[in-house]
């Protein structure tokens, strides 16, 4: 990631609320502890811009809901966001018998979700990833943060 110009970083303070404002948003909408990395790119002409978020959890018992909000209003300011799991629980379910956490998901929630858990039943926006591969062609959670940057710097 580091190579294509990509790191992820946590926003405070200042700096969290002057992003969340230059979206049209207010911190009243999306709070510092709503949103845990934003993703950032540095352009080959030195252009720095953040282009998504993720949401990491070890297990969504507690917090799915409320990430939705902000990464939903996040998606509609042309955001990537995505959340990644450990899915400690098995707790996504299956297609055929989905849980809240995979129907949240599902709805539009956030653009993907991304297990690393070999356990965790692919499906709708949930894949499984093997943290240990590196390469896009490998790895879809950096094909889909690559893709994401690749795009939004040709659409700006």
């Amino acid at each position: 990631m580091e190579k294509a110009g990509i790191r992820a970083l946590k926003l405070k303070g200042n700096a969290f609320s002057n992003f969340i404002t230059s979206l049209g948003l207010s911190t009243n909408e999306i709070r510092e502890k709503d949103v845990d990395i934003f993703l950032q790119g540095i352009s080959s002409d030195g252009i720095v811009k953040i282009f998504g978020t993720l949401f990491p959890k070890a297990s969504y018992a507690e917090r799915i809901r409320a990430d939705e909000g902000a990464s939903r209003k996040l998606m509609s300011k042309e955001l990537l966001s995505l959340t990644v799991t450990l899915d400690a629980r098995n707790e996504l379910g299956t297609e055929q018998n989905p849980s809240v956490k995979r129907t949240t998901i599902n709805n539009g929630a956030f653009d993907a979700c991304y297990s690393f858990n070999k356990d965790t039943i692919e499906g709708g926006r949930i894949f499984v990833v093997d943290p240990r591969k590196k390469t896009p062609s490998s790895n879809g959670l950096a094909k889909k943060i690559l893709s994401a940057w690749d795009k939004k710097t040709r659409i700006d």
